[in-house]
């Protein structure tokens, strides 16, 4: 895991993961999330995630409703972007719509 930036500045941050899902067949996965400042309370983003049954990715904004990071502070996510699930009886693929609140403690 790596991050190039601060935590609620601008960021890159990349992960990449090995491991076993379920039924014992072995997974490689690599994410990451990028942030672009715009304003004081406001944040463009794109993330994305890549393993060899499921591909996502979309753009979005990440908005700070309460506060500006510390404890206590509220921040909303969404993004509009696509997803592909490989399965055995057939892929599935379409639009993706995200939100999401964080709290912080």
């Amino acid at each position: 895991e790596m991050r190039l930036g601060s935590r609620d500045g601008g960021h890159l941050h990349l992960r990449f993961a090995l491991g076993e899902s379920t039924g014992f067949s072995s997974f490689a996965q690599f994410d990451g999330q990028l942030i672009v400042p715009v304003s004081r309370l406001f944040d463009m983003r794109a993330a994305w995630i890549a393993r060899d049954d499921m591909a996502h990715f979309e753009v979005g904004g990440r908005a700070f409703l309460r506060g500006m990071g510390e404890a206590g502070s509220m921040l909303m996510y969404f993004g509009l972007g696509g997803i592909e699930v490989d399965q055995d009886n057939g892929d599935l693929e379409g639009p993706l719509v995200t939100l999401g609140l964080e709290l912080r403690k």
